[in-house]
């Protein structure tokens, strides 16, 4: 039983990441409305074009949150969750680091 359970984290992380990507995608486009007033066919156009210059995700990231927040009406917290969750985690995570290894050299210290 246990394994068949491990076996699932993957299984749901790949279904996690495959809806937050639709999420990611679908406020792209609404901030494309938003900001151009164009519809799903000019939001791609848009977003082939930024995926193929240099930055261009920066540029994606940006129009994405204008739409959770101006589209959808979003706060500000709740679309940086959307659109850039594994910055935050990576933030966290290094924060978690950091303060683990000062704690690592104050004990071998003492």
């Amino acid at each position: 039983m246990g394994d068949r359970l491990m076996a699932l984290g993957p299984v749901a992380l790949v279904l996690l990441n495959i809806v937050l990507g639709v999420a990611q995608l679908l406020a792209f486009a609404e901030g494309v409305d938003v900001w151009l007033g164009w519809n799903i066919f000019g939001a791609v156009l848009v977003f082939f074009i930024l995926s193929m210059i240099p930055f261009g995700t920066i540029g994606t990231t940006i129009v994405a949150y204008i739409g959770a927040t101006k589209g959808w009406g979003w706060e500000w917290w709740q679309a940086v969750l959307l659109i850039a969750p594994y910055l935050i985690l990576g933030i966290v995570m290094s924060a978690a680091g950091g303060i683990a290894g000062a704690l690592s050299r104050s004990r071998r210290a003492a």
